[in-house]
């Protein structure tokens, strides 16, 4: 042994660990029965998740305590070399920097009983970065947790707990055990689910691109993609390959463009795609996102690379330098990762104001003219 360290005081409970440079960082649980620890000046709340930086031989530097007004548990940790991802449970909301994060149903938030899997990215000085969750599409009636996660070539890797159905790019995804691929910003690439009864996933590994390997529990059946097993006791245990599936959008030009425009979009696929499978491009809203507000551009019925060819619809577009275009597969249902790149599309439309509905108005009367197009109004 060449040296040994206690953290914290009573319940605490360490689940990962991640090393970089002369720094190494763990993650875990503080659990009851004691309200509150300190470690160095820094508070460890009964029931939120932590992660502590410690140099090369133990010694504590920093802790970052995650909190959570009914249960929290960090339960993994790994990182990329310039940041560090975090994954775990949530029993309702959660401060995250200045943001506050509210549960999609606020449910029962103790440990295995209504929590919400999250996934999310610190700093090495542990600054919060992005968080994510999936969208559950039920009231809480189970819980999900993120066990363990992996990076691979510009992709993270999570798999743990499922428990309620989510929507990921537009398709349910069901079962027990669950593998979620991101991107470095917590955009959900793909996700899949096996199992009819209780399990998890408990560990991964990843050949970013080619193929994705998964062990954990199960009960009953199991069945991702086609392959299935049936237990032959209470829980047994599993190991399955997965298709690491891909689409890499390829180049578009900048425009500018006006609404009618004829738009390319290009694209390469990585893993085997159905012959039923189509590739849709779209575009996102003003903000960068694809939170709902996209709009399709085209589609193209193909399981092989090539272009999509689409036509910038008729629409009330806001005039923005943050839209993106990402290409998303239906069979299986993938969707193109975006890089930050130099696409910055320029997209004009016609601009036109309306001042609402005829009224009487008196001095010092705000009156509130609604605009879209343009970029400069008076």
């Amino acid at each position: 042994m060449v040296w040994n360290k206690t953290i914290g005081d009573i319940s605490f409970f360490i689940y990962g660990m991640a090393s970089i440079q002369n720094n190494f960082y763990i993650a875990g649980l503080k659990a009851p029965p004691i309200a509150e620890n300190y470690i160095n000046g820094d508070t460890f709340s009964t029931g939120s998740g932590f992660v502590i930086r410690l140099d090369s031989v133990g010694n504590y530097i920093k802790g970052f305590n995650l909190k959570s007004k009914k249960w929290l548990s960090i339960s993994t940790i790994s990182t990329d070399g310039k940041q560090l991802f975090i994954g775990g449970q949530s029993g309702d909301t959660v401060k995250w920097g200045n943001r506050k994060i509210a549960p999609e149903f606020p449910g029962i938030g103790y440990e295995w009983n209504g929590t919400e899997m999250f996934m999310a990215s610190l700093s090495f000085d542990l600054k919060p970065g992005w968080f994510s969750k999936p969208k559950q599409i039920n009231k809480l009636s189970g819980s999900g947790v993120i066990l363990y996660n992996v990076y691979s070539d510009s992709f993270i890797y999570w798999g743990g707990k499922l428990g309620i159905p989510i929507l990921v790019n537009g398709d349910t995804i069901k079962g027990m055990n669950v593998v979620l691929k991101t991107d470095l910003i917590g955009n959900t690439m793909w996700a899949s689910s096996g199992g009819s009864s209780s399990g998890l996933v408990i560990s991964l590994s990843a050949l970013a691109g080619k193929a994705v390997y998964v062990g954990g529990s199960f009960n009953n059946t199991i069945q991702f993609g086609n392959k299935s097993a049936i237990s032959r006791g209470d829980y047994d245990a599993f190991i399955t390959k997965i298709s690491d599936n891909a689409i890499i959008r390829g180049h578009v030009k900048a425009g500018p463009y006006c609404a009618g425009d004829t738009i390319k979009i290009p694209y390469t696929k990585i893993g085997d795609y159905d012959t039923s499978n189509q590739f849709i491009a779209q575009l996102s809203d003003e903000n960068g996102e694809f939170h709902g507000n996209e709009i399709e551009l085209g589609r193209l019925h193909s399981d092989t690379n090539g272009t999509v060819v689409g036509k910038l619809p008729f629409f009330q577009v806001v005039s923005s330098p943050k839209y993106r275009i990402r290409i998303l597969s239906t069979s299986p249902i993938v969707q193109s990762y975006y890089k930050a790149d130099t696409l910055r599309l320029l997209i004009y439309s016609k601009d036109k104001a309306y001042p609402g509905k005829d009224t009487i108005i008196c001095k010092g009367d705000s009156v509130k003219i609604k605009t879209y197009g343009g970029t400069k109004w008076k």
